[in-house]
């Protein structure tokens, strides 16, 4: 290789780094996994400096052994939301039991908390 190539084998390199790590930053495959969840709605915030974003948080089961050891094991499900109508349902139903539709980013944007963000909630029945 000759040094008139290296410049522009460095220029080429950068540009193929600098584009991938562009669009890995704004997430890959957003429908890597879909699927629903049941639990109780704990906590819905939100925040963001340059990007504002809903995060949530839910309570998906709780185990307790009560045999001389008081041992509790919780699951919590963090997850993003961007659907304004998904976000004022979810607003009016902190605390209760929910089941919440999602999709699962491969690598999700930098501005998101989880990888999973939720497309559609619903009250959960009594028997759910």
């Amino acid at each position: 290789m000759n040094r008139a190539m290296a410049p522009i084998i460095i220029t080429t390199f950068c540009l193929l780094f600098t584009g991938c790590a562009v669009r890995c930053s704004q997430g890959i495959y957003p429908e890597y996994s879909t699927g629903q969840r049941t639990g109780k709605l704990m906590q819905l915030s939100h925040k963001g400096v340059i990007w504002k974003r809903d995060k949530g948080e839910m309570l998906l089961n709780e185990f307790s052994i009560n045999s001389g050891n008081n041992a509790t094991s919780q699951q919590l499900f963090v997850f993003n939301t961007y659907d304004p109508e998904v976000i004022a349902q979810l607003e009016t139903m902190i605390g209760q039991k929910i089941i919440v539709e999602y999709n699962q980013w491969c690598i999700s944007p930098i501005w998101n908390d989880s990888s999973y963000e939720v497309v559609s909630v619903r009250l959960a029945e009594d028997d759910e």
